[in-house]
């Protein structure tokens, strides 16, 4: 395992000491840091997201979702794997996020284990679109106070779901189209969908989630559209 240099380390650990944590009201401005978001601010729109990315479907992927863009939150080690794809979902205008370096709880990891988690993603995505994601999602969705209290002081939005799809579970093309029927279902409202795209069924569900989002007359946007937040990325 590759650590962070010494340097590294002691600026990051500066900018946490240095930091100065404010309250935030969840709003139509910009999202707040460190604090678990799971819908959201605008109705009639379901922010399609997936996890754990990128991987062997991911390309496949990006051909059905062509004309929408969606939320990638990426597994740091996949990005170094396949920096050709985050490219390309970058160029075709998708929201690149991450998701940790090793899809670590980080609730099991010390403060050093968080940010390096974070920062050796954050150099990844980096390398491979030259930016920095501002925005990332918790592997297994566990994120205790003390983790949020760090990733808030290193500048993140935190991002939860409220439509679980629960493919990686189900492993059913089917399964995964049927649980947007809560889109269906529910008018004006809001939804943060989770996927993952190392999955083929997941990937072969996408026409028909985008089928069934839109003949309920809801649109497809990203996580930051649906915060109304221009605030992707450094």
């Amino acid at each position: 395992m590759r650590f962070l240099g010494t340097a590294s380390v002691a600026l990051v650990s500066l900018l946490l000491a240095s930091s100065q944590v404010t309250a935030a009201t969840f709003s139509k401005r910009a999202p707040p840091l460190g604090v678990q978001i799971s819908q959201c601010n605008v109705n009639n729109v379901v922010a399609v997201t997936f996890d754990d990315g990128p991987g062997s479907f991911t390309m496949e992927l990006l051909e059905k979702l062509k004309g929408t863009r969606v939320t990638f939150f990426l597994v740091g080690q996949n990005v170094e794997k396949y920096p050709d794809v985050v490219r390309r979902m970058y160029n075709d205008g998708h929201h690149i996020a991450s998701h940790t370096y090793s899809h670590a709880n980080l609730n099991e990891l010390d403060e050093n284990g968080v940010i390096q988690e974070m920062t050796r993603t954050s150099d990844a995505i980096n390398k491979a679109i030259g930016k920095r994601p501002r925005y990332m999602r918790c592997p297994y969705g566990e994120c205790n106070d003390k983790v949020l209290a760090i990733l808030r002081r290193l500048g993140y939005k935190v991002i939860y779901w409220n439509l679980d799809t629960l493919d990686w579970q189900t492993l059913s093309t089917q399964k995964t189209i049927d649980t947007y029927n809560a889109v269906s279902n529910k008018r004006n409202g809001n939804f943060i969908s989770l996927q993952h795209d190392i999955h083929k069924p997941t990937v072969d569900a996408v026409p028909g989630i985008l089928n069934k989002v839109r003949d309920a007359g809801y649109k497809v946007v990203t996580v930051p559209d649906c915060l109304s937040d221009n605030g992707l990325y450094v």
